[in-house]
């Protein structure tokens, strides 16, 4: 084999070789960018708060306006309600994917 044809053939090897990091990369990449998911809501959630300080005196004077024993009820109801559309909610999806 002549140095050119060796080159050549080097130069595949680590094209094939970079195709497969940069697919590895990007699943991993897409793994970790769903698994960070809750945690960048919770920051923009708190840098929402941060930037709007009225956020938090309104959610102090809605505690003192509902009463906590209101809002214990109501939260009560709210996590039953997101259970139910927990359990429908593997039906829903396969009702969407039928349309």
């Amino acid at each position: 084999m002549s140095v050119r044809e060796t080159l050549a053939q080097r130069r595949k090897v680590l094209l094939v070789r970079g195709a497969v990091q940069r697919a590895d990369l990007l699943a991993d990449a897409y793994l970790l960018r769903h698994a960070a998911a809750p945690a960048r809501i919770g920051s923009d959630l708190m840098q929402a708060v941060r930037e709007h300080k009225m956020m938090i005196a309104g959610a102090a004077l809605a505690a003192v306006v509902i009463r906590p024993w209101r809002l214990i009820g109501l939260l009560k109801h709210g996590a039953a309600a997101l259970q139910a559309v927990r359990s429908a909610a593997p039906l829903l999806q396969y009702f969407r994917q039928r349309t």
